[in-house]
């Protein structure tokens, strides 16, 4: 199959260079390593070595060379919620166009290392993310249950036999691949889909927002499972998922209102919005104002300013780099706007201080 792509004309192609390397050079007291990005509100972050990572968001699309972050203009009211790269010169995001259910449309766009592409499009729906291995095995997905998967020559849907939106993918080889969202987590052998993990116990069941692994038997997966209140993590063992950390609810004191294993006392913990595996002791999950760090056997916490809002985590190519992606929020009294600055935090350095 013929790959479908057409030059996107409303990609500028003119740049605005954002000072500051990597996610690390700026010490904000008593918040952090952090390089400021701007104007705008992230949904992701993906680094492919130390001249390319690239940040998407809200009307975003930010590109990092190895000097510095520039950012291209993207269509009016996009909304780009994941990223993927094999090379510098393959290149995808996914996410949505438009605000409104009854015109809105799931987007991909693909860079070649010159310009970006639209690759494909979905009428009245959302992709919340991508995902892949290499250049043959590229996941997207959605709404509605929608996975979609590239095979090096154009998109096909998979059948998924659900219909709750599918918020994140990981793989460790295109025999094992995980999907979660708000049903639960589904599983993909190479030839079909099914239902590995639900939350039956309760009816109200918000879901999970991420999931990230270091092989068939090491997989995290993170989100709510309290009725979109408080954080909770699971682990796959390579037999089955079990609940390693849920934070107690709001206004609990530490170690009460939950069922968690021990040493995950902590207090209230927004539901997870992302995690990321370096190795089985040390593991990442960040969510509102939170980072949540796993040494193997216990899940620690600790907080970052209150105004910001941490959207995505992952490695950066540069040694001890771990970086989150994430906002503040401000008020423009002229405008009577909200407004937002978009941030990447160094993560590991900021926990050693």
């Amino acid at each position: 199959m013929r790959r479908l792509s057409v030059v996107i004309a409303a990609i500028a192609i003119s740049a605005i260079a954002l000072v500051g390397a990597g996610c690390s050079t700026n010490r904000d007291s008593g918040s952090g390593y952090y390089t400021n990005l701007g104007s705008g509100r992230p949904n992701a972050i993906f680094s492919l070595d130390s001249s390319h990572a690239w940040v998407v968001g809200d009307d975003l699309i930010l590109n990092y060379n190895g000097v510095d972050w520039k950012m291209k203009k993207p269509r009016e009211n996009a909304s780009y919620t994941g990223v993927w790269a094999s090379s510098p010169s393959q290149v995808w995001v996914a996410g949505s166009i438009g605000n409104n259910i009854k015109t809105m449309s799931g987007e991909i766009l693909f860079f070649n290392g010159h310009k970006w592409m639209h690759q494909k499009q979905l009428a009245g729906m959302r992709l919340d993310g991508i995902f892949g291995l290499d250049s043959s095995h590229v996941w997207a997905f959605g709404d509605g249950g929608t996975i979609l998967f590239f095979d090096g020559g154009g998109w096909t849907a998979q059948r998924t036999g659900v219909d709750w939106n599918v918020k994140d993918i990981w793989a460790s080889d295109p025999d094992h691949v995980w999907a979660v969202g708000s049903g639960g987590i589904l599983f993909y052998n190479g030839i079909s889909w099914s239902s590995q993990w639900m939350k039956k116990s309760s009816p109200i069941f918000p879901g999970l927002n991420s999931i990230d692994g270091l092989g068939t038997d090491r997989v995290w997966a993170a989100g709510s499972a309290d009725g979109g209140v408080s954080a909770s993590i699971l682990f796959f063992d390579g037999t089955e998922w079990t609940q390693q950390f849920t934070s107690p609810g709001p206004g609990s004191q530490d170690g009460e209102g939950a069922t968690k294993v021990p040493e995950s006392k902590v207090s209230h913990v927004d539901p997870i919005r992302s995690v990321y595996a370096v190795r089985a002791d040390e593991v990442y999950a960040v969510s509102g104002h939170v980072v949540l760090v796993y040494d193997g056997k216990k899940w620690r916490k600790k907080e970052v300013s209150d105004g910001l809002v941490l959207t995505d985590v992952t490695s950066f190519p540069q040694p001890g780099y771990i970086c989150a992606v994430g906002y503040s929020t401000g008020f423009d009294n002229n405008t009577s706007a909200t407004t937002h600055e978009a941030f990447v935090y160094n993560l590991k350095e900021f926990l050693q201080h």
